[in-house]
């Protein structure tokens, strides 16, 4: 079309070709996001978070100073985002974007309760929760972690990097091409911090 020839239905020229090329590069597009969605579902199907979710995960006080917070966690650790718990209790979770908001010289006279993202705004799940439908929660609102509650007490969390390596050692090396439809979310280089991120380094969820 773009050099003259002429296409039922579409006709010719530079302005259709560009317009028809663009309309079978996004129905490539969706095929593959269609394939690779199906093949995770099928994956995650009959499994629930207990089977994948971290216990005994380090969890952090609401007094707890923002400075004790930096040395004493973040900086031992990969982790981007802390629960914040009260007798087994979950009051909300707290990350490295929320400390970033305070100067580092008010470090020490800051508790984590004042920064912190409070439960009412996180999404959460269940241990009991089907695999497939926590997957599709983080994926849905774009984040890194869900904490796991039973009777309103923080029992584990589900990171999305852990069900990533769960499904790449399930799938094996049978399918070399369905291994390839997951992003890697154990290697990528984290996103750009966006000032609301009580789940670490990601956009803030609806409340649940």
């Amino acid at each position: 079309m773009t050099f003259g020839a002429h296409v039922l239905f579409f006709g010719t020229g530079f302005a259709g070709g560009l317009w028809l090329a663009f309309i079978g590069w996004f129905l490539h597009g969706a095929a593959a996001q269609s394939y690779r969605r199906l093949a995770i579902d099928d994956a995650l199907a009959g499994h629930t978070v207990e089977e994948i979710m971290r216990r005994g995960v380090t969890a952090v006080s609401p007094a707890l100073p923002l400075s004790s917070l930096v040395h004493d966690h973040f900086v031992r650790s990969d982790e981007r985002a802390l629960p914040v718990v009260d007798e087994g209790e979950l009051l909300g979770l707290v990350s490295i974007v929320d400390l970033r908001r305070v100067p580092s010289p008010d470090w020490p006279a800051t508790p984590v309760a004042s920064v912190m993202h409070p439960r009412t705004s996180l999404a959460v799940t269940a241990p009991d929760a089907p695999l497939g439908e926590a997957f599709a929660k983080l994926a849905q609102d774009d984040i890194e972690q869900l904490p796991v509650l039973e009777g309103g007490r923080l029992v584990g969390m589900l990171q999305r990097r852990d069900i990533a390596r769960w499904l790449k050692l399930a799938w094996g090396p049978i399918d070399p091409q369905r291994s390839r439809s997951l992003p890697d979310y154990e290697s990528r280089t984290p996103p750009r911090d966006v000032p609301s991120a009580p789940h670490g380094n990601e956009p803030h969820p609806r409340s649940t």
